[in-house]
């Protein structure tokens, strides 16, 4: 018999204390690069992530602490074999009816008032994979995005107007993420032009 689905996450993001919510929310998340668009036309950056749930995981206090596993396709359920992700997030789909311990779904992070973007480190191949450690925002005008493997994405804004929404079904996992703690040092100097302007969210 197949577990229930955990609910799905719609909230908005207006102050440090929505931001730090989402971030714990989002922390883990695995993003290809091509899944994400800044559109300097609508001042507005959107990404679209392969998020852990931890708000359903069991001993969600201890996030961060993992069993071991390997990572699956970063998008998309039902991928039988298991592939590494850099030596970073990691986590292995299983069967629909299994009696899984965890889940992940498609969010989408969106940030509205976005005027400019750089990265840091962004790799060039379109579909490789990031794993997120968290959203901050340094000053009223900046939210940065840090992601392991000194990946980075500074973004411009005009105030906080920002929304995290979970889109379509759950899919379970047997692993929770697990990632080098050597590579969750915060990015503070994001100086590239990004690469992930005008990209097909």
């Amino acid at each position: 018999m197949a577990a229930q689905r955990p609910a799905l996450l719609k909230l908005l993001i207006e102050d440090q204390d929505d931001l730090a919510l989402v971030s714990g929310l989002l922390q883990d998340g695995l993003l290809v690069v091509q899944d994400m668009q800044f559109d300097p036309s609508a001042q507005s950056f959107i990404a679209i992530f392969s998020r852990f749930m931890w708000e359903a995981a069991p001993n969600r206090e201890t996030k961060g602490s993992s069993a071991e596993g390997t990572d699956s396709d970063a998008t998309a359920p039902g991928v039988g074999t298991a592939v590494a992700v850099d030596g970073d997030a990691r986590f292995e789909d299983v069967p629909a009816d299994s009696q899984a311990a965890y889940y992940r779904v498609h969010s989408a992070f969106r940030v509205e008032g976005a005027t400019a973007a750089k990265t840091q480190r962004l790799p060039s191949d379109r579909k490789a994979n990031l794993n997120l450690l968290s959203l901050t925002q340094p000053d009223p005008q900046t939210l940065l995005l840090t992601f392991s493997e000194g990946v980075g994405i500074q973004l411009a804004i005009q105030g906080l107007r920002a929304a995290l929404e979970d889109l379509g079904e759950p899919w379970p996992t047997l692993y929770r993420p697990d990632h080098d703690p050597a590579g969750s040092e915060a990015n503070t100097a994001v100086g590239a032009d990004t690469g992930a302007q005008n990209r097909p969210a």
